[in-house]
This record gives C-alpha cells, structure tokens and sequence, in this order.
C-alpha cells in the first residue's frame, strides 16, 4: 500500500507546476535579481497554506483580510502583469 505522501506527491507537484505555468504567463517580476516571479508565486503559496492552517484556530475575518491587503502591496512591487493593464 503506498504511503499517503507517495500518493499526493505527484498529484502536488502536477498542481503546482500548471501553477507555474499559469503564472509565469501572466506575471513577470519587476526585479528579478531582488525577486523572481516563481519566488513570488511560492511566497504568495505558502502564505495562503500557513492562513488556511491559521483559519482553523482564529475565526478573524479582519485579521485575514488584513493579510490579504498587505500580501497584494507586496505582490504590486515585485510582480506585474505581462501585458499592460492586465
């Protein structure tokens, strides 16, 4: 029987790698030698994993709203969309 993590690590690493793709499609870094799009991207990731923990313990609408405003400036300054306007 395989393990739980030889069971999900494909299927992970097949999301995030359409993720990537999606991204990198969309976004482009402003400064790549401070901040790639693809760190960007796991930053943003990894963020979100550790809210969705967080969200299991506070029930704090304000808090995670919050989280979210200041992760979007810090996406605004390291990241831009491809296209202009986009």
């Amino acid at each position: 029987m395989p393990s739980l993590r030889g069971h999900l690590a494909p299927l992970i690493l097949d999301l995030h790698e359409r993720f990537e793709l999606t991204w990198s499609q969309t976004f482009v870094a402003v400064a790549p030698q401070i901040v790639t799009a693809r760190v960007a991207l796991n930053l943003m990731m990894n963020v979100f994993r550790g809210m969705a923990v967080q969200a299991v313990l506070r029930r704090d609408e304000g808090y995670f709203r919050e989280m979210l405003a200041a992760l979007k400036a810090i996406l605004a300054i390291h990241v831009r969309p491809v296209r202009p306007g986009g």
